[in-house]
């Protein structure tokens, strides 16, 4: 799969962490409008568990300036087995933990209207 985005690692004025999302060089027609319309809908939902925060919008170029959260991505936990190339298998608890998470988001997002 192509990657759309690229993510970067900055430091706010406050002292903060937060990652900025643009889209790559080259990106499908639309992306930029779509990565738009992703950050008014994070804005919204300032109070919803479970949902990083969107600190900023901006428009030219587009980019989105979202709360950094730690710990990697879900596929980078599936990727990483016991060896390379051996992907990883999540246990019984782990999969209702995501799930749950995924729920309270979802649930938040639903609630906000969207």
């Amino acid at each position: 799969m192509t990657p759309t985005h690229t993510f970067t690692i900055v430091r706010l004025d406050d002292g903060r962490r937060a990652v900025v999302k643009r889209p790559v060089d080259g990106a499908p027609d639309g992306a930029a409008d779509r990565l738009l319309w992703e950050g008014s809908c994070l804005t919204r939902l300032t109070e919803a568990p479970r949902v990083l925060r969107c600190y900023r919008v901006e428009r030219a170029p587009p980019a989105l300036v979202l709360e950094y959260a730690a710990g990697g991505s879900l596929a980078g936990r599936l990727r990483d087995g016991p060896a390379p190339g051996v992907g990883r298998l999540l246990g019984a608890r782990e999969v209702a933990a995501i799930g749950a998470a995924l729920g309270a988001a979802l649930a938040s997002v639903h609630a906000a209207g969207m």
